[in-house]
C-alpha cells in the first residue's frame, strides 16, 4: 500500500474505531467521489477511487466491507432492524442499507442527509 493512502485513510480506520462514522466516510475529494442515495427502503453509499493509485479500490473495499459488517454508528439505536449489504465495484464499492422499520428509516434517511450535507456531494436530498 503506498504511503499517501495509508495516510489518507488512517483517520477514516482511527474514526472508525472510535465509532465516528461520519469521520470515517472523510475521503479526500480529490481521490474518490462519494454518493448518497436516499430510496425508499433505505439507501445507498457509493464511494468510487478518481486517483491513479491501483491500490485505492482495495482500500475503498475494505473500508466498505467493514461498514456493511459493523453498521454505522449513528444507526446502532436500530442495528437489530437494518440490514447492510456491500457490494464491491472495478473502482470502488457500495453500501445499500435497509429497513422495514419506519423509524429506522427516518433514522437512515437523516443519517444520509447529513452526509450529504456535510460532505457537500450535491446528491439529492429527496427519496427515490
Amino acid at each position: 500500500m503506498k504511503p499517501k493512502l495509508i495516510a489518507l485513510l488512517m483517520p477514516a480506520c482511527l474514526a472508525l474505531w472510535a465509532g465516528s462514522a461520519a469521520a470515517a466516510q472523510r475521503f479526500i475529494p480529490a481521490d474518490v467521489t462519494q454518493h448518497f442515495l436516499l430510496n425508499p427502503a433505505g439507501g445507498v453509499i457509493s464511494v468510487e477511487a478518481n486517483a491513479e493509485d491501483p491500490m485505492a479500490p482495495d482500500e475503498i473495499h475494505t473500508q466498505l466491507s467493514q461498514m456493511a459488517r459493523s453498521g454505522v454508528p449513528e444507526l446502532k439505536l436500530y442495528q437489530a432492524q437494518i440490514n447492510y449489504l456491500y457490494t464491491p465495484t472495478a473502482e470502488g464499492g457500495r453500501v445499500q442499507i435497509d429497513t422495514t422499520n419506519s423509524e429506522a428509516l427516518i433514522a437512515i434517511h437523516a443519517y444520509l442527509r447529513s452526509q450529504i450535507q456535510e460532505l457537500r456531494t450535491g446528491d439529492s436530498e429527496e427519496v427515490k
